[in-house]
């Protein structure tokens, strides 16, 4: 997983994707287990207004900073999202698709296909297994059944949060502005640190988590299950300052920037990753350590 602001160019060769990043790390992708380019890509070109270019169409991309348009993009969708595990701010994709005003959610009403755009909408509220209740701009209000695989939700303190639509109450969005440009996304550095293992060692130098994970841009993800039920699951993407391991504990527990991400913390297994890998600079040595070697933590130096 990469943000687009780590991302400098993106290449399509065939049934193969080439990543290139801002650090210079160059990746290659099969197309067909990681097609984000499945949908084609929609530009606002200038001169030429929007354009949608489907996907075999592309045979390159490059990022760069956005220039000042005349004409103004659509917002970024924003609000806080109201769970039975806890209430979410940032920036919003419904139904992990959905992120600017002009995108639409569709649904049923009793009179038909209704579709309405996001910037009309005030709130989303769950009144049944797959029934909502709008309250619109204007404060009028719409019950409509519309159903989802969930939603994406930006929050500072966690990450990026998949809320599924079993846990989700309601959602009232808020103006934010378009987030951060993408110069505020600098290149990504070698991801170092310390390791501590069970048998009291220490080990610094170069990390590569989870055999693949080796730049601070890279991410940790982390799955867990809402309290008082089954099917309520939220998966979060944060890039930790620390990874800890209780000596008695089954489960490792995440902290960034100094704040422990309880919430993540759950029995059944938060980190998932088989091992991790620690090259020391300077030397011709590269240890590596099983998930079960590890008993005190990993430091991650910025």
């Amino acid at each position: 997983m990469a943000r687009f602001g780590d991302i400098a160019r993106i290449e399509a060769d065939g049934l193969r994707l080439r990543v290139t990043l801002k650090s210079g790390s160059v990746f290659d992708l099969e197309r067909m287990n990681a097609d984000d380019l499945g949908d084609g890509v929609r530009v606002w070109d200038e001169t030429r207004g929007v354009l949608n270019v489907g996907d075999w169409r592309i045979g390159s991309i490059e990022l760069f900073p956005a220039t000042h348009r005349s004409d103004p993009l659509p917002g970024r969708l924003h609000g806080t999202m109201l769970t039975r595990q806890g209430d979410f701010t940032g920036f919003v994709q419904w139904d992990r698709r959905a992120s600017v005003g002009t995108d639409e959610l569709h649904g049923q009403t009793a009179d038909g296909p209704r579709s309405l755009r996001f910037d009309l909408i005030r709130s989303v509220e769950r009144r049944s297994e797959d029934g909502l209740r709008l309250t619109l701009a204007d404060g009028s209000e719409i019950e409509l059944s519309s159903s989802g695989r969930g939603t994406y939700v930006d929050d500072q303190r966690y990450g990026r949060v998949l809320i599924s639509p079993d846990a989700f109450e309601r959602l009232d969005f808020s103006p934010a502005g378009s987030g951060p440009a993408y110069d505020d996304f600098p290149p990504g550095q070698p991801l170092t640190g310390s390791v501590t293992t069970r048998t009291g060692r220490r080990l610094v130098g170069r990390l590569v988590y989870d055999l693949d994970e080796s730049e601070t841009t890279e991410t940790l993800d982390a799955r867990s299950t809402c309290p008082g039920t089954t099917s309520c699951e939220s998966t979060s993407t944060v890039r930790p300052r620390r990874f800890l391991r209780s000596p008695k504990a089954t489960t490792p527990r995440l902290t960034q920037s100094d704040r422990t991400l309880d919430r993540l913390d759950e029995p059944g297994g938060v980190v998932t990753d088989p091992g991790l890998e620690n090259r020391l600079d300077g030397a011709d040595r590269c240890h590596v350590l099983g998930e079960v070697s590890v008993r005190r933590g990993v430091d991650c130096f910025s």
